[in-house]
């Protein structure tokens, strides 16, 4: 029964974890490097805003920058996001 109830969970959260991911959300400093690897927040094009709030709220004077998942390029859809200003750079 453990076994089955363990199946079951593994497969429910890799339902969760592949939920039209598209967009990395990652803090930097000034100088371009990156603040910390263990918070970078996977998003769908909707929740970026949200990512980008969660992340100014940790980081307060950092930079976020938006990739794609796939590729790791910037995205073209959100440029960096300075939260110290509040605003689009």
């Amino acid at each position: 029964m453990k076994y089955l109830l363990f199946l079951s969970a593994l497969a429910l959260s890799a339902c969760a974890a592949t939920h039209q991911e598209e967009y990395l959300v990652s803090a930097y400093d000034s100088k371009g490097h990156l603040l910390n690897k263990r918070v970078q927040l996977g998003s769908n094009k909707a929740g970026v805003p949200l990512a980008q709030d969660t992340l100014c709220k940790i980081h307060p004077r950092a930079v976020i920058r938006v990739h794609t998942k796939w590729n790791k390029r910037l995205a073209e859809d959100f440029k960096p996001y300075s939260c110290g200003l509040k605003k689009e750079l």
